[in-house]
């Protein structure tokens, strides 16, 4: 479990209940509290078919299904852990269409294009 993470628990007042691009269910659904942008935040606190309540992940009920969170949780620290990448390099036939645009690019203003 992850300590301090605030999570965003949505309930449906229906079995299932579409909203903002997402699907909620009656038991509930669990978010990182960021995962929502501002628009879709708003969607969901202003339709009244839905439940929005803020908790620490810890405090999240048994039965609430914690997938996006989870997925959330797992995508962020292997962003965290992942080693950066080097920028590609440019194959050779990449760096001769380069130098070929250069020069023709140098052809066309002495040429007064």
């Amino acid at each position: 479990m992850h300590k301090s993470i605030l999570a965003i628990v949505v309930f449906a007042s229906a079995a299932t209940f579409r909203r903002a691009g997402h699907g909620f269910t009656d038991k509930g659904t669990a978010f990182v509290a960021d995962h929502f942008s501002e628009q879709q935040r708003a969607a969901i606190e202003a339709e009244p078919r839905l439940s929005v309540k803020e908790m620490p992940e810890d405090a999240i009920p048994d039965g609430v299904d914690r997938a996006p969170l989870e997925i959330a949780l797992a995508a962020q620290t292997t962003q965290k852990t992942e080693p950066k990448k080097a920028p590609a390099q440019k194959t050779a036939a990449q760096k001769k269409a380069v130098q070929n645009q250069a020069e023709l690019d140098t052809a066309e203003k002495g040429e007064g294009k």
